[in-house]
């Protein structure tokens, strides 16, 4: 599934736009969301294929394989990070890093009310693992008529939820708990078990897209107008057009243009990577910070790299392109000397 790499580059690169660019310039269009909603259906797609291949097997066998690779995958970096954070005071055992340690960073964000200063992003991770504890389970004990009707209540109450927060949630932030976020992770799941071919031979495939298309545009113009109380549907209509783009993605996308686009080597490259570059990129400015201040550089050099964003557009431009440069090196190093010697284990659980 090629395709599906080249959209991973495509969400990571959304979330780096968010973090990096100025809000000014974003026009109001929600870049890091997409991005995270994108990552969360083709998580439920993978997450949900890769367990209903497994339902033939011994459960505690399916469950020791499914933890063990995720465990590989995913808890090495992450904790390395957190050591890194912790080493650097970047984070405090005191106040924050006990909420990360144990991937409740969704739930630390919903308590404060607000994103933190450091490791607000780590919020999808939490979301994510906390997905793993019940789904795997569910997956493999229940029948595929049970999964699809609890996925649907699942994310019927989601969906609520979202568009209930501006009236009844507005000082929260409950969008980041794993109960507002199943619907993506819900669709991803349903196409996975109906499999990604029956998008395309829906009846009403068409009224899906345009409903989804639709929704998308009311969202944003209602955000953009200020009209909280129906920006959710922005989200809703993203969620649908993400389904409709993971299911033709996983089939093998016809059009050429798109094909070639998703399936360059260097896109894929990006996506490979995307699970460290979404980890440490927004680590990358602080590691900037503490460079600058060990080697105590002049103002100017705080400009160019950390704060030009307040010192003009050339200013401004050169820190984006330094914090994305940076967050891409670093992301490869990780790759090439950390995850990919730690996921070449994986085939010890086949």
């Amino acid at each position: 599934m090629a395709e599906l790499d080249g959209l991973r580059a495509i969400a990571v690169g959304s979330v780096l736009f968010a973090h990096f660019v100025p809000v000014k310039y974003q026009v109001s269009l929600p870049f890091g969301s997409a991005g995270v909603q994108l990552f969360f259906v083709l998580s439920g797609f993978l997450i949900t294929s890769i367990l209903l291949r497994s339902k033939d097997v011994k459960l505690s066998q399916s469950l020791k394989i499914f933890y063990a690779r995720r465990f590989l995958r995913i808890f090495p970096l992450y904790y390395l990070v957190l050591t890194l954070c912790a080493l650097c005071g970047w984070m405090t055992w005191h106040e924050d890093l006990p909420w990360h340690v144990f991937y409740l960073s969704n739930v630390y964000v919903n308590k404060l009310g607000q994103w933190p200063e450091v490791g607000g992003h780590l919020w999808s991770l939490s979301v994510e693992e906390q997905f793993y504890l019940i789904w795997p389970v569910l997956v493999l004990l229940a029948s595929k008529k049970s999964i699809v009707r609890i996925t649907l209540a699942l994310m019927a109450i989601s969906v609520v939820l979202r568009l209930a927060q501006p009236w009844f949630f507005a000082d929260s932030k409950i969008n980041v708990l794993l109960v507002c976020n199943l619907d993506a992770l819900g669709l991803g799941s349903l196409i996975a078990c109906f499999g990604p071919e029956s998008v395309n031979v829906l009846k009403h495939r068409h009224r899906w897209l345009i409903a989804s298309s639709f929704l998308t545009i009311a969202g944003w113009l209602a955000k953009f107008g200020g009209l909280t109380s129906v920006a959710p549907l922005l989200h809703v209509g993203m969620v649908g057009l993400f389904g409709f783009v993971v299911a033709n993605c996983a089939l093998g996308i016809s059009s050429q243009f798109l094909g070639t686009l998703l399936r360059h080597h260097l896109v894929r490259r990006i996506g490979m990577i995307s699970y460290g570059l979404y980890v440490w990129h927004k680590f990358v400015p602080l590691m900037i910070e503490d460079a600058l201040n060990a080697c105590h550089a002049p103002a100017l050099w705080y400009d160019l790299l950390l704060l030009g964003h307040s010192k003009g557009v050339l200013f401004g431009m050169t820190s984006v392109a330094t914090s994305v440069a940076l967050s891409f090196l670093v992301a490869e190093l990780s790759w090439r000397l950390f995850e990919s010697p730690i996921n070449r284990l994986k085939r010890h659980f086949t």
